[in-house]
């Protein structure tokens, strides 16, 4: 099987600009060495971000539009049922744990769970999306933003 990698909206929506660390994940998903995993929420919400960015709409649909053209995307737009049940009980853990940013949209831990359902390394820039991936057994690769330069 190839590596499998899932980039977070944040990510997602700096795909043309991404920090040296994460050049390799890119590139191989770029050649067809690896598969990109997305989904429709993580599609939307990338879109909505981008959509408010000074470049615009155009500059949304084209990105996004060589982003779905890559020949391994897994688009995964299954029910989430199993994530939702599976959020449930992430929140009992965090409030039991007293991890006070768990408070995570659904996108960010839908993203987590694909990660997981898929053996997708998850490529993020968010401090919960990492937590939440790990919580949930996920490989992370994580970079703060305040890091990318």
């Amino acid at each position: 099987m190839a590596h499998r990698f899932l980039f977070d909206t944040m990510v997602l929506t700096r795909w043309e600009n991404l920090p040296p660390r994460w050049a390799r994940p890119r590139s191989e998903v770029l050649s067809g060495r690896a598969e990109i995993v997305v989904f429709e929420s993580l599609i939307a919400e990338a879109s909505h971000r981008l959509s408010l960015l000074p470049e615009g709409e155009q500059h949304a649909r084209r990105l996004l539009g060589r982003i779905l053209a890559l020949p391994r995307v897994l688009n995964d737009t299954r029910p989430a049922v199993e994530a939702i049940e599976a959020g449930i009980g992430l929140n009992r853990i965090t409030s039991q744990k007293g991890f006070r940013d768990a408070r995570l949209s659904l996108v960010d831990f839908l993203s987590s769970w694909h990660a997981k359902r898929t053996r997708a390394r998850l490529i993020t820039s968010d401090h919960g999306v990492r937590w939440c991936a790990r919580q949930l057994g996920v490989q992370v690769d994580y970079l703060p933003l305040g890091e990318w330069a």
